[in-house]
């Protein structure tokens, strides 16, 4: 069989008739057999809301103790001591390295028994960003960015920390924008991902405007998602998604962004990253993974030491 772009069984027309064959559950099922036909779904208080406030609270020691942390704001890798969440749309990278709380929420039972089954492997995260405000970015799918070396073996999830208000940027996206046609960067390679320097700046308007057209053409709405506090928000590769425009100044929207795909696939930034980068598995079967910090440091400290910011060089 031909999977170069590395389809889950999910991905197969005969899905939820392989759901009924692999699945006893009938909760993770009916879970699974949503997600199929959707390209998302929610899992309602997964993550306890003293959790979420733990994890909110944490943020503020990033002035404190700001060589503990990654930011990035407008693109571009900021000292930490300089980064202004009330103020800037900025994030915070792999907080799961330096919270303790934040990798409990990244991996609630429901989530990782979800990814467990569709991944038909241990799940593995990756690129996580904490935002304080929303992101107000453009509708996407997550392949063209998080590169994976198999683009369809990659799952997201968003846990909301805050009840989420009206006019804060909310999370958007089209459902069942999981099927559309592929939309390829090189067509010859069946490339997924965007490359600056190779494709240019033209071409990824053109994959941008191309899921809205195809959300016309197949008659599909943009929803928006209003969370609760300790609400996971899971999707498919490639389901078109984004951030609302702001239109309360003041909201906040904090919220917890991770990428996950199955042990066996791994991140793409791995060929990078060289030796110095380690996993470290939460001793449930859940992983972790940073192209920043030495992950390993978690078997005998609560927090993973820094080896790669460029903010800092």
């Amino acid at each position: 069989m031909n999977n170069k772009l590395g389809k889950l069984w999910i991905d197969y027309d005969d899905a939820i008739q392989q759901a009924k064959k692999k699945i006893n559950d009938e909760y993770y099922r009916e879970k699974i057999d949503y997600f199929i036909q959707n390209g998302y779904e929610v899992f309602e208080k997964a993550v306890k809301t003293d959790i979420c406030d733990r994890i909110t609270a944490s943020i503020s020691n990033i002035k404190k103790n700001p060589g503990s942390y990654i930011y990035k704001s407008l693109g571009q890798y900021v000292h930490p001591s300089k980064a202004n969440l009330e103020e800037e749309p900025g994030r915070v990278v792999d907080l799961y390295a330096t919270s303790k709380e934040a990798r409990e929420a990244t991996f609630p039972d429901q989530v990782s028994n979800f990814l467990k089954l569709i991944f038909e492997d241990n799940p593995f995260a990756f690129q996580s960003i904490y935002f304080h405000r929303g992101s107000q970015q453009s509708i996407h799918q997550d392949t063209a960015y998080v590169i994976t070396k198999k683009p369809l073996s990659l799952v997201a999830s968003w846990l909301s920390l805050q009840d989420v208000e009206p006019g804060s940027g909310e999370l958007a996206y089209y459902p069942k924008s999981h099927k559309y046609y592929h939309f390829y960067f090189d067509r010859d390679t069946h490339r997924k991902s965007w490359q600056r320097k190779i494709d240019g700046d033209e071409l990824h308007k053109e994959f941008l405007r191309s899921l809205h057209v195809q959300a016309e053409k197949k008659e599909l709405s943009l929803n928006t998602f209003a969370a609760k506090k300790g609400d996971v928000f899971l999707w498919h590769a490639d389901l078109a998604h984004g951030g609302s425009k702001i239109t309360k100044q003041d909201a906040t929207r904090k919220s917890l962004v991770t990428h996950f795909c199955p042990k066996s696939v791994r991140p793409k930034f791995f060929d990078v990253i060289g030796d110095e980068y380690y996993e470290y598995d939460d001793s449930n079967g859940n992983l972790f993974a940073s192209r920043h910090y030495h992950m390993s440091d978690l078997t005998s400290s609560p927090c993973a030491r820094v080896l790669y910011n460029p903010a800092l060089k």
